[in-house]
C-alpha cells in the first residue's frame, strides 16, 4: 500500500526493500543494526521523493521541534545546490 499523499508506489517500496537486502548480502552481511537499514531506506527516499524521505527521517530520527526540521530542510538544500 503507497504511503498515504505521497507518489511512492508499492511496486517502488518494494524495490527499495530488494535493492537493500541485494546490497546487504552482498556486502556479506547476515546481521545488520536495524539503524543501518534505517539509513538504507533514506538514503534511497531521498532519491524517490523528497516529502517522502523528510517524514520517514523525522519520525526515523524523532524529531522533536521545527529546528530538527530545518536542519534536514537546509541539509536537502545543500544537497541540491
Amino acid at each position: 500500500m503507497p504511503q498515504k499523499n505521497r507518489p511512492v508506489s508499492e511496486r517502488q517500496m518494494v524495490q527499495i526493500a530488494d535493492d537493500i537486502e541485494k546490497y546487504l548480502l552482498e556486502e556479506g552481511k547476515l546481521v545488520v543494526e536495524s539503524t543501518e537499514i534505517g539509513d538504507l531506506v533514506q538514503e534511497r527516499l531521498k532519491k524517490i521523493d523528497t516529502v517522502a524521505y523528510l517524514r520517514f527521517k523525522s519520525v526515523y530520527n524523532e524529531f522533536k521541534d521545527l529546528k530538527d526540521f530545518e536542519r534536514a530542510l537546509k541539509e536537502i538544500e545543500e544537497r541540491e545546490e
